[in-house]
């Protein structure tokens, strides 16, 4: 018989690789970077054009390389940071497994010229497809430049998958911030498609939070420093007042490496209880250091994820001292939750202990008197019948998605703040009014972003808004669309949108709060999987602009807004899923009387 099984060709086990550590423009942004800041790089500077598929470029000053290290570092599993296995856990440095670089080499064109400062002259190194073309000695500075070129140009089917270019555009964007973030001292320059986005000088982190975030100077943030023999944490929170719907500006690291823990993100969200709303959310930058050997950041491919030997005492940790930054009190640690004390406490941190289990060791699972038996609440028939009395009440719903235009409306009324009572075709309607109108709003902005724009009324004078980098590029992705809402905005130099008109019934609003928000709204939707593009920014659009449920309405735009409802082809939910409405028809209310 034939043997079945053979080694894959080194080209296309990096192929396979790369799919792991490449998945679009952003992880070589990342790579790169990360490798500039491992080379002890005091200036670090990024070029990317169409979104980073035709090139990205980064250029620091840093040590450089040897003629042989330059050669070898594109070999897989070849790296300067392990060299036994107790290394694996005492890592500081970002990259460490040897697999990004020769990953990028499978699935792009590759040019680099490095040189160390004790050399004369430097090595130009070019790679296609795993293959070195070219390595000859070249003059050039000291530092390294790597660019990369038409990725993913020998795997069609990958690049296909690639999103548009300004969505792209701000996968790369969020990687340059997060390393821009977590190594402040770093002089930073970012370029797209030959535009400045950034030129970070060196400073603080408050002020590089500043920078990148694009708050204004009156925005205030509490200073969070607590350091321990084992522990720290240091960064910078909002306070409460400036809270925002979007979970967009919150960072995390850990030892310098930006992190994604939704465990962490709820510790600070717990600190915040009772301080802001429940759907805004604190905007942070914090980092966590602590001996690597208590935390495993080689979990995920992409490395962005951890894992604590001690979560639980990590997660009181940074409760207490983001608690303790927002109450000014010098007790950071609550009395009646010893776990973070006796972490505090240990002279030599031990995290793991060896669990305990506890046995029955009476328990017989082939005994008659201890085999499985469901509880039976005493009084579940009263139960049922409640449950049924419920539906029976709830369930009458002869409109349902049926369009109604021009329905006639014999009487209209507010039953308390945000209840409408309608009498519509001889039948109690008990509407919603803030999710009707989301409803109304957003059939509307569909119907505008997929046939007929809404118009645009311009304003007497145009308002220029300072975006953050992020949101910046949120908005180029979007901007196509949200003029087809009759929103006139478009960008005006770098982070700068200049707005020139908005639809006739937005006329009086904001217009940061209206773009801000539509933002937020947007960011979100993002990970509805059940909306798509379009749905999703009518959706957020319509969210920022509904009428809230505790604004009273003259019985005419009552009525107004009932009408508009039964117009929708959808008028029973809105498009959250939530219901807007109950009927009630003269039978069930005679049936309630004759019951009693």
């Amino acid at each position: 018989m034939v043997d079945r099984i053979s080694l894959l060709p080194d080209s296309l086990a990096n192929k396979i690789a790369a799919g792991e550590v490449v998945q679009r423009p952003a992880s070589v942004v990342k790579e790169l970077l990360e490798n500039a800041v491992d080379a002890e790089a005091t200036q670090i500077t990024l070029v990317i054009k169409d979104g980073g598929s035709s090139l990205i470029q980064v250029k620091d000053n840093g040590m450089g390389m040897s003629v042989t290290d330059a050669r070898l570092c594109w070999e897989r599993h070849a790296t300067s940071k392990i060299k036994k296995v107790e290394d694996l856990f005492n890592i500081r440095s970002f990259g460490f497994r040897g697999e990004a670089l020769a990953s990028i080499a499978a699935v792009a064109r590759v040019d680099m010229k490095t040189k160390r400062e004790e050399d004369n002259m430097g090595t130009h190194i070019m790679i296609e497809d795993c293959k070195v073309n070219k390595q000859e000695p070249t003059q050039t500075n000291t530092g390294t430049s790597i660019a990369v070129s038409n990725l993913f140009y020998n795997l069609p089917a990958r690049r296909n998958f690639l999103k548009s270019v300004s969505v792209e555009n701000r996968h790369c964007a969020d990687e340059f911030i997060r390393v821009a973030l977590a190594y402040p001292h770093i002089d930073f320059t970012f370029t797209n498609n030959g535009n400045e986005l950034f030129r970070l000088l060196p400073g603080s982190l408050k002020q590089r939070f500043f920078e990148l975030m694009g708050y204004k100077s009156n925005t205030r943030l509490l200073s969070v420093n607590e350091e321990t023999d084992f522990i720290s944490l240091n960064g910078w929170i909002c306070e409460p007042s400036q809270a925002k719907k979007s979970r967009g500006e919150q960072f995390f690291f850990v030892n310098n490496r930006f992190i994604k823990d939704s465990y962490l993100n709820h510790a600070v969200f717990t600190a915040y209880q009772d301080l802001i709303e429940k759907d805004r959310f604190a905007s942070f930058v914090l980092n966590i250091s602590l001996d690597p050997k208590h935390v495993d950041i080689n979990v995920h491919p992409t490395k962005t994820e951890v894992k604590f030997d001690d979560e639980r005492a990590v997660y009181i940790f940074v409760k207490s001292v983001v608690r303790k930054a927002l109450s000014g009190l010098l007790a950071a640690i609550e009395p009646e939750d010893t776990a973070i004390s006796t972490f505090l406490s240990q002279k030599e941190s031990t995290f793991l202990t060896q669990p305990t289990p506890k046995v029955d060791k009476s328990f017989n699972p082939f005994s008659d008197q201890q085999k499985y038996s469901p509880k039976i609440h005493p009084n579940w028939e009263r139960y049922y019948e409640m449950e049924k009395e419920e539906n029976q009440n709830n369930v009458q719903l002869p409109l349902v998605e049926k369009q109604i235009k021009n329905v006639e409306i014999e009487h209209c009324f507010s039953l308390n703040q945000g209840i409408i009572v309608a009498k519509v075709l001889g039948q109690m309607q008990v509407i919603h009014q803030h999710r009707a109108h989301l409803r109304i709003l957003y059939e509307k902005f569909l119907n505008a972003l997929n046939n007929q724009p809404v118009s645009s009324q311009a304003l007497l004078f145009p308002r220029t808004i300072v975006l953050s980098a992020a949101d910046f590029e949120l908005f180029n992705s979007l901007q196509p669309d949200i003029v087809k809402l009759g929103v006139e905005m478009h960008a005006f130099g770098s982070n700068k949108v200049i707005v020139n008109g908005l639809p006739p019934t937005l006329i009086k609003a904001n217009e940061k709060d209206l773009l801000e928000g539509l933002l937020e709204q947007y960011k979100l939707n993002k990970n509805d999987i059940s909306l798509g593009h379009i749905a999703k920014l009518a959706l957020a659009l319509a969210s920022k602009t509904a009428i809230s449920s505790n604004k009273n309405l003259p019985e005419e735009e009552q009525k107004q807004l009932v009408q508009d409802l039964f117009a929708c082809p959808f008028n029973t939910t809105d498009p959250k899923g939530e219901r807007i409405y109950f009927t009630y028809s003269a039978d069930q209310w005679i049936e309630k009387f004759d019951a009693n």
